[in-house]
């Protein structure tokens, strides 16, 4: 259970961090932690592993999403209008 809790706290400390400086770092190490608990649950086929597998995986798309949105606000303005005309925004 307590991988299961380090997940999650270090997701939650990602998804409301506020400051751009520690938001990268947050974000590499919650997928890191993430990514280690889905190896370690592949070995466990137990209900209780397959929910938790499935919470990890949403929680992993929704960063994504977080980081792309993240990544584009930091752009200066001209690049975000130009990924945009290309078809690469949001």
């Amino acid at each position: 259970m307590a991988s299961n809790a380090r997940w999650q706290d270090l997701y939650e400390a990602a998804i409301v961090e506020v400051n751009p400086t520690e938001l990268r770092n947050k974000f590499e190490v919650a997928h890191a932690v993430m990514r280690q608990r889905i190896e370690e649950l592949q070995f466990a086929p137990d209900a209780r592993s397959v929910d938790e597998r499935r919470r990890i995986e949403d929680a992993l798309k929704n960063l994504a999403v977080l980081e792309k949105f993240e990544l584009k606000a930091s752009l200066p303005p001209s690049r975000q209008t130009s990924q945009i005309v290309r078809g690469e925004g949001l």
